[in-house]
């Protein structure tokens, strides 16, 4: 038995270590995904339940390698389709749906080759056990999903049912977005502690803050979602046994958390969505929201007090070039004052060159760089650490 968790490419690594966290097996790292052996079933229920780094969990029915064609590629899904009998997922009453996600290059659409996926399913049922399974395009009893990574096709059920990289809480949301996947690799990238205090400078809808508040409480990021999953309705899991793991898992959550957590922004409808959303999710109490501009973080927190200054920074672009570089350098003028030694700068946005300049100006030491995309978009992780010791330059 495998399964793979689906996530956005460049924090596969991320994602490996959560598989790790919450069921105790290793993961294995692909683009895209991490690939496991659970347990048992309930790891992926679990991971569905708690895991911020993914968007899908699958119950993995097979791999396969494809091609941009796609008569090629429904042949060799065919191959491996054609040897299972589904029989622990379908049944005559049971129904079943099958979606398709492509990252890549391919010479068919994601709804052409679920058809088709759909039409090898029925047949490899029909030819193994003597009965058509049944469709249904809405709420079907059983997902099956189908996501290409290039030439990497996974085949497998989907125990969420629904995009696991989005949030209930985000009910206000303001630009440059950021998917929740992302903001929580960002905190995790920069080696985030549970009793660390942390400064998001630039909030837009307070996601960044919101996603380190449910890590250091132990809060499952989909605590209010329990009965949205798609794997209440497949047959191998039982209602009593369901009910059990989200009573275990909620028991952990830790009301009293460590963590200091601030949110900070030079405008209010900022401040004002990021205390919306974060007490939509349930942890509004461990965040405090200031309205306060970049150059006055100095006034705000005391010198060496701050272990970490995260953010989803502006994004570069040819008219805002001089603007930025000010801000930047700005911002490594108020972190070199209010990070502890060895504290830092954990940005993301789209160009980090202005940000390696103004952090090697204050003698900041990178320490990681990644890209990572969202959809098409590619964007660039860069973790900055404050040394021991630093000669502060004159501010300009």
């Amino acid at each position: 038995m495998e399964a793979a968790l689906i996530t956005n490419a460049g924090i596969e690594d991320i994602a490996a270590k959560e598989v790790e966290e919450f069921i105790g097996v290793k993961a294995r790292q692909e683009k895209c995904a991490a690939i496991f052996k659970p347990n048992s079933l309930l790891d992926l229920c679990r991971l569905c339940y708690c895991a911020q780094s993914a968007s899908r969990i699958l119950y993995l029915l097979a791999k396969v390698n494809v091609t941009a064609e796609l008569e090629n590629t429904l042949t060799a899904i065919n191959v491996k389709l054609s040897k299972l009998t589904f029989d622990k997922w379908l049944d005559e009453k049971t129904t079943f749906k099958v979606e398709c996600e492509r990252h890549g290059s391919h010479n068919f659409t994601s709804s052409i080759l679920a058809a088709g996926v759909g039409e090898l399913i029925i047949k490899s049922v029909e030819s193994t056990r003597g009965f058509k399974p049944q469709t249904k395009m809405k709420n079907p009893d059983v997902l099956v999903y189908v996501f290409i990574a290039d030439n990497t096709c996974y085949i497998g059920i989907d125990f969420s049912g629904f995009d696991l990289s989005t949030r209930d809480y985000r009910i206000i949301g303001y630009t440059p977005s950021l998917r929740a996947t992302n903001a929580y690799a960002l905190l995790r990238a920069a080696d985030f502690k549970k009793s660390d205090t942390l400064v998001d400078p630039f909030t837009h809808s307070g996601l960044l803050v919101i996603e380190a508040a449910l890590y250091s409480l132990a809060k499952p990021v989909n605590y209010y979602r329990k009965q949205d999953f798609a794997f209440h309705k497949l047959r191998p899991l039982q209602k009593q046994e369901l009910d059990k793991m989200f009573s275990q898992i909620d028991q952990k959550v830790n009301k009293q958390a460590r963590a200091t957590i601030h949110t900070l922004s030079d405008q209010f409808r900022f401040v004002k969505a990021a205390k919306t959303n974060s007490k939509v999710a349930g942890v509004n109490k461990l965040i405090s929201f200031s309205r306060v501009d970049v150059e006055w973080l100095d006034t705000k927190f005391d010198k060496a007090s701050v272990s970490l200054i995260a953010a989803n920074a502006p994004r570069v672009s040819k008219t805002n070039h001089n603007e930025l570089r000010k801000l930047f350098s700005e911002l490594f003028y108020q972190a070199e004052f209010i990070l502890k030694p060895k504290g830092k700068v954990a940005l993301i946005t789209n160009d980090l060159q202005l940000i390696e300049e103004a952090g090697a100006k204050y003698s900041f030491v990178k320490k990681g760089e990644r890209d990572v995309w969202q959809g098409k978009e590619l964007l660039k992780i860069a973790v900055m650490e404050k040394p021991v010791k630093a000669i502060t330059p004159a501010k300009s």
